[in-house]
């Protein structure tokens, strides 16, 4: 495996260090976390946010857990909203954190995951049906990764309050 000072590495994208990280080291499974601490990468995303069981509390809780782990840029506006699928139950509260990371994409997932359950979430059949927090990543590095945001015009809301560059609309 060749080496490459710090200064020689900051001259290719992230995508070209995958590429060489790739041809030098094909058996490691995640080579963005690799590049990340090799050369001190963050990683922009936005965490859609809602919870319809004590949400301002579990919001608020989720909130401090990234603060404490990662560097929250800034939140969304949060909106109430009815219910998608089960009506028979409370409605949200739903907005967005801008982030910034140094956890590759499947590594903050599994952390988003754990926090979730952390706060009480219990996953049951029906996906529509009442949590206490529900933590998605829906924007990474200014590319939408969730489709369900274009079917949700609070998340196209939140996003482009938090990056309004992306300018999205609500798919018709």
């Amino acid at each position: 495996v060749q080496a490459f000072p710090e200064s020689e590495l900051l001259q290719y994208s992230t995508a070209e260090l995958s590429t060489i990280l790739d041809r030098a080291l094909p058996f490691i499974p995640s080579r963005e976390e690799i590049i990340v601490s090799c050369i001190g990468l963050s990683w922009s995303l936005v965490i859609g946010v809602g919870s319809n069981v004590d949400p301002e509390k579990n919001i608020e809780e989720a909130k401090n857990a990234v603060v404490n782990q990662h560097n929250l840029i800034r939140a969304s506006s949060f909106i109430e909203t009815a219910p998608i699928g089960c009506k028979n139950q409370n409605n949200f509260l739903n907005g967005a954190f801008l982030v910034e990371t140094e956890m590759d994409s499947p590594t903050l997932k599994s952390w988003l995951k754990n926090l979730e359950k952390k706060l009480g979430r219990v996953k049951s059949e029906n996906k529509d049906g009442p949590r206490t927090i529900d933590l998605d990543i829906i924007v990474w590095n200014g590319e939408v990764v969730d489709s369900e945001v274009y079917e949700r015009e609070f998340l196209i809301n939140s996003i482009n309050e938090l990056l309004p560059e992306l300018k999205l609309r609500q798919k018709r």
